[in-house]
Parts: structure tokens; C-alpha cells; sequence
């Protein structure tokens, strides 16, 4: 099975959600997540875009839209960058609990330029 292949199986059992709801949401066919999960076919432009993003020495992601950050720190480890996949999922009330277990380990400077950054986010 591809990496795309695999990757977009486990993501759909991991969110729990149908291959129709997600060939709804992406505007194409339960048959296409199909051949993609099972590796009988993969999108055309992923090895395209795949190729672009290693050539240039940036994310995939930041080719497309999804994020403004060039490339992702290579230098962060698995579980740091598993946190921040888990912290932009969760509710504010979650973030306000999450801040809270670790407001022991900031130093007064982070918690000024966390302050600042929380209150940015709650006027856009």
C-alpha cells in the first residue's frame, strides 16, 4: 500500500468517519477514497505535489494553503508535533485546561507572549 494510501485508511478509522462522508466533503467519489485506500490508485497529483514540496524544502501543506509556515521544524521530535496536532483540535475550554497544566514551566516572559498571543486570537 502507498504512504498516501495508508495514511488516508488510518486517518478515516481514526476519525471514525465513511469513505461517502469523506468523498462528500472532497468532492468526489466513495469509489475514488476507495481505489486510494486500497492502494489501487492515488491521486495524480500527490507524487506531483510531493516532488514540488522536497524539491523546494517545504511543507506540502504550505504549498496548498494550509498553513504559512514554509516547512515544519525538522528538529521538533514525533510527540512534540503529535501535541500541537492534538492542541489545534481542541476545544478553548480544553486549551484554557491544557495552559493551566503547564503554566508551572513557563517563564513569566512566555506567559506575557502566550497572553498576548490568546488575546490576539479572541478578537479575530
Amino acid at each position: 500500500m502507498s504512504d498516501f494510501g495508508n495514511r488516508l485508511k488510518k486517518i478515516i478509522d481514526t476519525r471514525g468517519v465513511t469513505q461517502r462522508w469523506l468523498a462528500e466533503k472532497s468532492g468526489t467519489t466513495e469509489a475514488s477514497i476507495s481505489r486510494y485506500t486500497s492502494s489501487k490508485q492515488e491521486p495524480p497529483f500527490v507524487k506531483t505535489l510531493k516532488d514540488m514540496a522536497i524539491s523546494l524544502g517545504v511543507s506540502a501543506d504550505y504549498l496548498v494553503g494550509v498553513t504559512n509556515v514554509e516547512t515544519p521544524n525538522p528538529n521538533f521530535p514525533e510527540d512534540i508535533l503529535l501535541l500541537v496536532q492534538a492542541y489545534t483540535r481542541a476545544s478553548d475550554a480544553d486549551k484554557t485546561v491544557l495552559w493551566a497544566l503547564f503554566d508551572k514551566y513557563l517563564s513569566p516572559l512566555d506567559k506575557d507572549v502566550l497572553n498576548e498571543v490568546l488575546s490576539n486570537n479572541d478578537t479575530n
